[in-house]
């Protein structure tokens, strides 16, 4: 849809923010009950502690389309290795925030945390990137589906 030279996202673009967000927000939130309770047992935290999880789902989105993972306003899919190169860029913004905004809050970590740290969000963010593949493997399915079912009625 354009309006005076804007171009808005597209109903499948948004849900697609959408699946982002609500996923990157409930995976981080099993991170960090995990690993919480892995590395600090006992330990206890304030209510402003769940605001943690949608603002890393919230940045996820973001920093997806300052990367140019997901734009209308491009007039082809992003292939090989510039998509390769751009969800790269994408996860070590991603990466680099969850660090950033831990240190802002006095919080570091020794090596191993660190790894795991790494480790455990660049799998949340293959999990995020695997519940997008299968919402569209089922969209394109009931699509075809659909689109056999007309063809066989227009026969």
């Amino acid at each position: 849809m354009k309006n005076k030279g804007y171009v808005f996202l597209s109903r499948e673009s948004r849900m697609e923010l959408w699946i982002t967000f609500f996923t990157s927000t409930t995976l981080v939130c099993i991170l960090e009950g995990i690993l919480g309770s892995i590395f600090y047992p006992g330990m206890k935290v304030d209510f402003s502690a769940f605001f943690s999880p949608p603002l890393f789902g919230f940045l996820s989105v973001v920093f997806g389309l300052l990367a140019g993972i997901k734009s209308d306003k491009r007039k082809r899919e992003i292939e090989g290795p510039e998509a390769i190169i751009r969800r790269m860029i994408h996860l070590i913004l991603i990466i680099g925030s969850v660090f950033l905004l831990n240190a802002a809050n006095g919080r570091t970590f020794s090596m191993p945390q660190t790894i795991i740290i790494v480790f455990s969000v660049t799998i949340i963010y293959l999990m995020v990137y695997l519940v997008i593949y299968l919402n569209d493997r089922k969209n394109a399915l009931d699509f075809n589906q659909k689109l056999k079912k007309y063809q066989e009625r227009q026969s």
